[in-house]
């Protein structure tokens, strides 16, 4: 199953200068509750501003360029970190970001982890609209580090 988890503005705003625009806690453990024991896909940007591989978790990372880890999988391809995250089939993916791989995994998704933050933001990297074949599954407000969000699931209804 491909999961999609993304906190994202009302204007799908998502990053600034390779950062978050948000420091929100309990969508940090919103994250951790549904990644930890599976497995996270990000670029090599997303692991960049995490600055280490996630506790607990396979981490793939795509990245044209090779990242000099011993303790992560690098592929060059969205398509080679599913394939290497197929051996494992009893976890879960988690794409994990950044904008290019939502991009390029949103038609293709089972369930999307949204957790909306009210508002717009200015942003270099945007989480794109979700495609209609997704329906909303349920929604929890909540209010963040001061932040009014919304912690949001989305099914495919594509079958």
């Amino acid at each position: 199953m491909i999961n999609i988890i993304v906190a994202a503005a009302d204007n799908g705003a998502i990053g600034k200068d390779g950062k978050l625009l948000w420091r929100l806690p309990e969508d940090m453990s919103r994250f951790k509750n549904l990644t930890t024991g599976n497995i996270v896909v990000m670029g090599a940007n997303t692991f960049k501003e995490i600055k280490r591989p996630l506790p607990d978790r396979i981490n793939i990372v795509v990245s044209s360029t090779t990242l000099p880890r011993e303790d992560l999988t690098v592929c060059k391809s969205p398509d080679r970190a599913i394939a290497l995250a197929s051996r494992f089939p009893d976890k879960e993916i988690f794409i994990c970001g950044g904008q290019r791989l939502y991009e390029y995994f949103i038609d293709i998704a089972d369930r999307v982890y949204l957790t909306r933050v009210r508002g717009n933001y200015q942003a270099d990297a945007f989480f794109p609209a979700l495609p209609p074949h997704f329906a909303l599954q349920n929604c929890e407000r909540v209010c963040d580090n001061g932040f009014e969000t919304e912690f949001c699931t989305y099914v495919t209804a594509k079958n």
